[in-house]
């Protein structure tokens, strides 16, 4: 058996008991199912508590949910978790919080899609807001927990530098634009590139409309200039730049460091397509976004800030315990 071989059936084991452990996890009991997750109102005197996502279809997205389900069951609170189709919706994402707040929530947990515009409409809200991922610069945020994206953006940088050697042209790729975690990634990696003389940075370039985007923006990259790197700033871009890299065999000769850990990254990177993925703890962040809601709506001190610690995943220790809990956090 090849060693790509033995890595592709180890990956395939994990995710089967990452996807067989999230379905346990659900039939879990829990009194009723409808009161637990998605209620409106206070059954069996349990707080409610909203959680409003970025987006609905992410994997990343779905283990902050998981990680805010988990501690709902534990802390005794009621969860509605809502989210936009669309990532960059902020003014949906906007009514979704007017909702909540109409359907009388004890506290919001909140991963906004701007920033500045969610700072706006929570302005004079009485209850506690936590936020996730992205912080907020508003009065009833009571605490931001997520990664520090300056330096999650620096490792990036360090990463791709060590892979290219001596020479690099280089294309740092999104598929969000005018988003403020991106922004600072990006500083990190151009500041890092400060140190490397022979880094060229080509293009910085937003594919805005997802992975086929991505891949067609890779694409057009690649056949008008020569690219050596790429550094893909989410799971969009890096599964749409991997798959542009495998259409033209250029897979080996190009270096990709990506960030998240969406399962098709996880394949590619087992696979070599992938240098190494910037990863966070996003299961962490759902939990601990409910439960500082929690403390804080009984009246605890919580935190006002909580970084969520970062880790450079790459073929060789992506198989490790510890990172084997970030990556599939159901696997014991």
């Amino acid at each position: 058996m090849t060693r790509n071989e033995k890595f592709g059936y180890a990956l395939l084991a994990v995710i089967a008991a990452f996807a067989i452990a999230g379905i346990l996890y659900s039939l879990l009991p829990t009194g009723e199912a409808e009161e637990r997750v998605g209620l409106q109102g206070e059954a069996l005197n349990q707080p409610t508590i909203t959680l409003v996502l970025r987006e609905q279809e992410s994997d990343f997205w779905e283990t902050v949910r998981m990680g805010a389900e988990a501690a709902a069951k534990e802390f005794g609170a009621n969860l509605t978790v809502t989210a936009m189709p669309d990532s960059d919706d902020s003014a949906g994402q906007i009514k979704l919080v007017r909702q909540a707040l109409a359907d009388k929530t004890r506290a919001l947990v909140v991963a906004a899609a701007d920033d500045g515009d969610m700072a706006n409409a929570i302005t004079g809200v009485r209850i506690p807001v936590i936020a996730i991922d992205t912080d907020i610069n508003a009065g009833a945020v009571r605490s931001y927990i997520g990664i520090d994206n300056y330096d999650a953006g620096k490792k990036a940088g360090e990463r791709i530098i060590e892979q290219l050697g001596e020479q690099g042209h280089v294309v740092i790729l999104s598929s969000v634009k005018d988003d403020r975690n991106m922004e600072q990634r990006i500083r990190g990696i151009l500041d890092t590139f400060k140190q490397a003389s022979f880094i060229t940075v080509l293009d910085n370039r937003y594919c805005m409309a997802g992975i086929e985007a991505c891949e067609s923006v890779t694409r057009s990259l690649m056949d008008a200039t020569l690219v050596d790197g790429i550094v893909a700033l989410n799971a969009d871009a890096a599964i749409g730049a991997g798959r542009e890299l495998i259409r033209r065999g250029e897979e080996d000769r190009v270096k990709v460091v990506a960030f998240e850990s969406a399962h098709e990254e996880l394949e590619m990177l087992q696979d070599g397509v992938l240098e190494a993925t910037i990863v966070q703890n996003p299961f962490s962040m759902g939990y601990l976004g409910v439960k500082h809601a929690m403390q804080a709506m009984e009246g605890e001190t919580i935190p006002p800030r909580v970084d969520i610690h970062t880790k450079i995943i790459d073929r060789d220790n992506m198989f490790w315990m510890d990172n084997q809990k970030i990556l599939f956090p159901f696997v014991k």
